[in-house]
């Protein structure tokens, strides 16, 4: 019984810390923007490419691959935490011509 006593204080130590540590990672997340080239877009996520040719899968929440166009350049946003895939904010097209068509 006596160990049983002492052990009561240390889980409720540890408890406390993973709550701690749990809200500190629910909390803390990166918002960030890039300049990318879209890869390959899907129906929950997109494939992008930086200036640094370096490929990231964003997730969406919603389907906007018929938006937006294969190998065609954009500013995003996304936020990120650790341990979980970047969330995508928005998504702006560059140099978006005013006349799809010729006149």
């Amino acid at each position: 019984m006596g160990d049983n006593k002492n052990s009561n204080p240390i889980k409720s130590a540890l408890i406390l810390l993973s709550l701690i540590l749990f809200g500190c990672w629910y909390l803390i997340d990166i918002t960030a923007e890039e300049r990318i080239t879209l890869v390959v877009a899907g129906s929950h996520n997109i494939l992008v490419q930086d200036k640094d040719n370096h490929t990231t899968e964003i997730s969406i929440n919603i389907n906007i691959s018929n938006l937006i166009n294969k190998d065609e350049k954009y500013d995003i946003q996304y936020k990120k935490r650790l341990w979980q895939r970047p969330r995508l904010i928005s998504i702006t097209p560059i140099n978006v011509p005013l006349f799809k068509y010729k006149l």
